[in-house]
């Protein structure tokens, strides 16, 4: 069989034409929707002290004069404990979701979302016997200063040993969050910043790195998914945003990173598309990012092989081709 250089050249070219990967990006706004509370959650064990809930998540409507709410505070040592009870704010620490209390480090805490301001605690110290629990009462007022939207604060619960005077064991530190939401003019708005999908024209994505920023006034809890769809749209991977229910504050943004489960068959070579469908928790709707990249899955590359390389051969080798079709031509004597 006798390659032209024309034949050589297209199998070349479509060898090589899907080493260029494009990237392209349709965003689709969506509507928001209606907003309901979120549960208090989680119990939180530091060294001998267990809290629970540990995350408390208050709302407070407008005209409403106050609200309580209560954490218990278990001592799971062999000895009665005293414990030191104190109000802090905190804030994001950075893009990790990590949290920064109040006094801690240089970084400032933006005024306008705290909260120990405004909460009373019933009393400052708790006596709990061995193996027994304590209940803390907390009193949010909801004085004309503080402003509708999300306000954050802690309360540090400090195990005190007995003698003669009383000293606190700070490497003992406790805490139960505090989230309180006042309605009545807050304001949601949630957007992904920025989202990076490494893709390879061999390498199918195995993983999501997304940022969310929250410019409303109130934090948010992103929800969602990451997929990826053959050029037929059937789907190949998929994996879930904010499995962990990780809040995001006000003015700040969040990391998180998504895992990528395969689900489908990605033999199909052609455009592959991602899809980032996000909300907040209680939001109906959602907001859509797509992206595409071209993808060739290995076979298909091994198969143009079997065809391009003996053709390359051919070109960059002339008078092996020469010497390929004068011993055909001998042959058919």
């Amino acid at each position: 069989m006798i390659f032209s250089k024309l034949t050589v050249a297209a199998l070349l070219v479509l060898a090589i034409s899907p080493l260029i990967s494009v990237i392209s990006t349709n965003r689709v706004q969506a509507q928001s929707a209606d907003r309901t509370q979120s549960q208090s959650s989680a119990t939180r064990t530091t060294g001998g002290i267990t809290i629970s809930p540990a995350i408390n998540n208050v709302d407070i409507k407008a005209g409403q004069e106050s609200a309580d709410f209560k954490f218990s505070v278990t001592n799971n040592t062999s000895e009665t404990q005293r414990f030191q009870l104190s109000l802090v704010d905190f804030g994001s620490l950075d893009d990790s979701g990590g949290i920064l209390f109040a006094g801690e480090g240089s970084q400032k805490l933006d005024s306008r979302y705290g909260l120990a301001k405004w909460a009373d605690l019933e009393e400052e110290t708790i006596d709990v016997a061995a193996g027994n629990k304590g209940v803390v009462t907390i009193t949010i007022k909801n004085s004309e200063d503080l402003k509708p939207g999300g306000h954050y604060g802690a309360v540090m619960v400090r195990p005190i040993s007995s003698g003669d005077k009383e000293k606190v064991q700070v490497n003992q530190v406790s805490t139960a969050l505090m989230f309180v939401r006042k309605q009545g003019g807050e304001q949601y708005k949630l957007g992904l910043k920025e989202y990076e999908i490494k893709t390879g024209i061999f390498n199918m994505p195995g993983d999501a790195r997304l940022k969310f920023r929250n410019d409303g006034t109130v934090h948010v809890v992103p929800r969602g998914t990451v997929t990826v769809r053959d050029p037929q749209g059937k789907l190949v991977a998929q994996g879930a945003i904010n499995t962990g229910s990780g809040a995001i504050l006000p003015g700040t943004e969040r990391q998180m990173d998504v895992e990528l489960q395969k689900v489908g068959s990605s033999k199909v070579p052609g455009n592959y598309t991602v899809e980032v469908s996000h909300r907040y928790d209680d939001q109906e709707s959602m907001t859509i990012d797509r992206a595409s990249f071209l993808y060739v899955h290995g076979w298909y590359v091994a198969g143009l092989a079997v065809f391009v390389v003996p053709a390359a051969a051919l070109i960059v080798h002339p008078r092996s081709r020469q010497a390929f079709t004068k011993n055909n031509r001998i042959s058919d004597k």
